[in-house]
């Protein structure tokens, strides 16, 4: 969130929204409680200035600090946390030839010293880029993948570890309208849900390791079903968004809340002394939301509680904001989104937020980026009707993370990873299945018998990057790895544990069924 006027347009969407009732149908969005889940969440917040780091950011007691290039620049020395630092696309003009060389620049300069990458703000307003441009640059999935891919290839070539997060969008409610051709679009701002469609249709999966979304709270507690109130409008609106992940088949994907809050009314501040109510400018577009300083403390504890119990798809869970507490004019809503209270001093003065959340009690989970391994492709060839076992080598690249290699049995170094094509049944996105058996292989180049299995006519075969994901087994920086294939479709040209976290099919961003895709499906 940059500022108030992003939100202006989701105010007046919830009143005519309000006006005209909610939808009669809804999709179930199954959230049960499940306290045995392993820890997954990371526990962060936006920092804006890094001379706020041991003084403000470290008593909490959280593992993740978002940083922004807006508005300071990138660490020079190694923090005793793990850095998400935003690469702003507001300043920047869009072509795509400067973005590679500005991406990269950063890249370079953050290897060692940033664990993930945030690609963009909340692009599904208008003046999410070339903010000097007039009139601005209404929202544009298509330009925004391409902007995705770029940074996120250039991301990889230089810092093979780093994790790079789609921007995360800004909920906006369900917008009406068209704009250059984009449904949910009025050129101010387009529906996070359409926008999020289209993105994946666009073949985003392919370009990132983290899906970005901002739940914010607004007027409602987290328990809140999004279904119950207008557009959305609620922490679990994440539900929702993950089902759109699911419906494109990558369900393993994680969420990433890069911003999530809840206001928190002006009066309980020193210096407004509820004026800003007086304000027609904050009242109209926010006075409907704020909300008592407890309420915003105890929403917060119970988000993160919510969060670890019913979400093992959500990844990093970053409060938004530590120190915006000062920032802008008196009536800024950042102010008044943040933990802690501007008293005239540098530091401000902790709201109760603050405390609730330094004291509660936190569950990190493990994170780590797709493995890179080399080579990336072992090539092999089988008879269906004689199964064969086939090894090959392959090194990680990445220093001593861990990941979860679904289908692969570890060995006494640490771990394996493989891959395995297949051919799919016809589900709902058109694809095909080919019921043929192959037994257990695992790359290498060679062939085994002289009847290659192909394609039978009419069907399509899929390419499946099998994910490695950090968790059961460990993968040495450097030491090769047996990777053993137990595959149950047609087993060719399959390529090496380089899959991304949701094991998306390499050619059409559909995952593997949960019968063949291994693991627990997280």
């Amino acid at each position: 969130m940059r500022n108030w006027r992003v939100w202006v347009c989701a105010a007046a969407v919830v009143l005519v929204v309000a006006a005209s009732g909610l939808g009669s149908t809804r999709p179930s969005l199954g959230q049960v409680a499940d306290p045995s889940l392993s820890p997954h969440l990371g526990y962060g917040i936006n920092v804006r200035f890094q001379q706020h780091v041991e003084s403000l950011f470290a008593p909490l007691g959280f593992e993740w600090l978002k940083l922004w290039e807006e508005y300071d620049s990138l660490p020079t020395t190694r923090y005793p946390y793990q850095v998400l630092f935003l690469i702003d696309c507001y300043g920047r003009s869009g072509d795509l030839h400067a973005w590679r060389n500005d991406v990269r620049a950063i890249a370079t300069a953050g290897k060692g010293l940033v664990e993930a990458y945030e690609i963009c703000n909340e692009p599904n307003f208008a003046q999410w880029v070339n903010k000097d441009v007039d009139p601005h640059v209404p929202p544009d999935p298509a330009l925004y993948v391409q902007m995705l891919q770029v940074a996120y290839e250039t991301i990889k070539e230089v810092d093979p570890a780093a994790i790079v997060a789609s921007a995360g969008l800004a909920p906006v409610g369900r917008i009406q309208g068209t704009c250059n051709g984009w449904s949910g679009n009025n050129c101010s701002a387009m529906d996070e849900r359409e926008y999020a469609r289209q993105m994946l249709l666009l073949g985003a999966g392919d370009y990132l390791d983290a899906f970005g979304y901002h739940p914010y709270g607004f007027a409602y507690s987290p328990e809140t079903d999004p279904y119950s109130v207008s557009n959305g409008f609620a922490f679990r609106g994440a539900e929702v968004m993950y089902g759109i992940l699911e419906d494109h088949g990558l369900g393993d994907t994680q969420i990433w809340a890069t911003e999530f809050s809840w206001l928190r009314d002006p009066s309980y501040d020193p210096d407004p002394a509820g004026w800003c109510h007086l304000v027609a400018e904050y009242e109209n577009n926010f006075g409907w939301m704020d909300m008592s300083e407890a309420n915003q403390a105890d929403f917060f504890t119970r988000a993160f509680q919510y969060a670890d119990e019913h979400w093992p798809w959500m990844g990093a869970l970053i409060v938004w904001n530590l120190d915006w507490y000062n920032y802008n004019w008196l009536c800024e809503p950042s102010r008044y989104f943040s933990v802690r209270k501007n008293n005239g001093t540098d530091l401000g003065a902790p709201a109760p937020a603050y405390d609730s959340l330094a004291v509660m009690e936190k569950r990190p989970g493990h994170f780590g980026p797709r493995l890179v391994v080399t080579p990336t492709l072992l090539s092999f060839q089988a008879e269906e009707a004689e199964p064969q076992v086939f090894e090959g080598v392959v090194t990680p690249l990445n220093a001593a993370r861990h990941y979860r290699c679904p289908g692969i049995a570890a060995d006494d170094h640490g771990g394996q990873c493989g891959v395995r094509r297949r051919r799919v049944h016809g589900d709902r996105y058109g694809d095909q299945r080919d019921d043929r058996r192959v037994g257990r292989s695992t790359g290498g180049d060679g062939d085994v018998d002289s009847r290659a299995i192909t394609a039978a006519p009419g069907r399509q075969t899929q390419q499946s990057r099998l994910p490695c994901r950090r968790g059961r087994t460990r993968c040495e920086d450097g030491h090769a790895l047996a990777a053993e294939c137990r595959g149950r479709g047609a087993d060719v040209d399959g390529r090496s544990g380089a899959g991304n976290a949701g094991g998306a099919y390499a050619g059409g961003h559909h995952r593997l069924p949960r019968d063949t895709a291994g693991g627990d499906g997280r």
